[in-house]
């Protein structure tokens, strides 16, 4: 058994998925564990990046950060068996150099509007 199950509902959240755990623990809400577990973590990069989401989105951002830690826990185990091959849900992110854009490539307000103009209207033509 994983060292994380002993830790009860909240170790569980890595481990099980959000209707594995209501399954199991009816009562409990699955955004307060993801809130306990990961909470806080989510709070400091929302903070530096300087962004602000409404409750939906927060829950939203729970879930993704919650996937991708599964995610990682698995390929780690995959690894330990011996399977060394690279993971394939790990192209969904960009490459480190193209995840944060260049702080000297800034755009103006209207740069911005203009890009997502062209994105509407090439959304539009297809």
């Amino acid at each position: 058994m994983h060292h994380l199950a002993t830790d009860g509902p909240q170790g569980l959240v890595r481990l099980l998925n959000k209707s594995q755990m209501a399954s199991i623990f009816p009562e409990i809400d699955w955004y307060d564990l993801l809130e306990v577990e990961f909470g806080e973590k989510v709070d400091r990069v929302l903070t530096r990046e300087g962004i602000v989401v409404d409750v939906d989105r927060r829950r939203l951002v729970l879930d993704c950060v919650r996937d991708a830690i599964a995610d990682a826990d698995a390929d780690t185990r995959r690894k330990v068996d011996g399977d060394y091959s690279p993971d394939p849900k790990a192209v969904r992110f960009p490459p480190p150099s193209e995840a944060k854009p260049n702080a000297r490539s800034k755009l103006s307000l209207d740069d911005l509007f203009a890009e997502y103009i062209k994105e509407l209207q090439a959304g539009s033509a297809l």
